[in-house]
């Protein structure tokens, strides 16, 4: 009768011990099923970027994501020409949508970027010969899929808030296609040539590099 009684008490103090000695056994609260959304500023290739996105958390270590980011870029400085050559525009356009993920490998704040996307860069070019009023003026267009991966932190607070930085990310073109066109008026000299080559091989170099990018950004989970 003595040892049932024992036992019985065992039972009774043991959860209490441990509770007081703080080594309870407990199921770790689980994250997923929350929605981030954020706004976010930063650089893909030079290019100054705004955008948005939004996830999916599906874990404390894991979430999708889904992003949008666009920006533009003068290149009238980047443009090689000769004295009487005027160059009237010169812009780049960039924009990227993606799909990926966010892995925390040790439920902190650090996290690696994996994913794809899908890649625009649009450009447009003017220049003319202010000797004789000749000129060249047209657009490139180059799309490309990528592969993007990376590293960043994310900050979240209790009341939601999430701050982060991804503090470098690449944008590797798995397949790319592109298009120009040009029109030109008057007779065109080597001047406006070079010029417009120029300008092509820069935007072709954009189009077909590993772009490397950082952002920050800021927004909401509910």
């Amino acid at each position: 009768m003595k040892l049932k009684n024992l036992l019985a008490a065992s039972f009774l103090i043991a959860p209490a011990l441990a509770n007081a000695q703080g080594i309870e056994s407990v199921i770790e609260p689980v994250d997923g099923g929350r929605v981030p959304v954020y706004f976010h500023l930063g650089s893909l290739g030079g290019v100054s970027q705004t955008g948005f996105g939004f996830g999916y958390k599906l874990s404390n270590q894991s979430e999708i994501n889904f992003s949008y980011q666009f920006g533009n870029i003068d290149l009238k400085n980047r443009v090689t020409t000769d004295r009487n050559i005027e160059v009237t525009d010169a812009e780049l356009n960039a924009a990227q949508i993606k799909v990926f993920s966010r892995h925390y490998p040790w439920e902190g704040v650090f996290n690696v970027i994996a994913g794809l996307g899908f890649r625009t860069i649009e450009t447009k070019i003017g220049v003319i010969d202010t000797s004789d009023i000749s000129g060249i003026s047209g657009k490139t267009e180059s799309n490309a899929i990528t592969a993007n991966i990376g590293i960043s932190s994310i900050w979240k607070f209790d009341s939601g808030l999430r701050i982060g930085a991804d503090w470098l990310e690449a944008s590797m073109p798995l397949s790319s296609e592109g298009s120009s066109s040009f029109a030109s008026t008057g007779n065109l000299g080597l001047g406006e040539q070079d010029a417009k080559n120029s300008f092509v091989d820069l935007a072709n170099k954009l189009a077909d590099d590993t772009l490397l990018e950082v952002k920050a950004h800021i927004g909401y989970e509910f």
